[in-house]
């Protein structure tokens, strides 16, 4: 589990990470042919955009494991 924590005031407006929610949420809101197609994707997109995050914030030694070796 990777906890994004909302102290630093949350999700910027338009940050990469919030328009895909935006996406998603609107995708899940009013499905179309495609649709289960579109939310798997985004899902994945949602995912990365968590991990960039997530990495960013851990700093330069606190997320080797998901960046690998240098």
């Amino acid at each position: 589990m990777l906890v994004l924590p909302a102290a630093d005031g949350g999700v910027p407006e338009r940050s990469e990470l919030a328009d895909t929610l935006r996406r998603l949420t609107a995708e899940l809101a009013e499905p179309r042919p495609g649709s289960r197609t579109v939310v798997d994707r985004l899902t994945d997109v949602l995912f990365v955009h968590i991990l960039r995050r997530w990495t960013a914030d851990q700093g330069e030694h606190g997320a080797s494991w998901v960046l690998g070796p240098a």
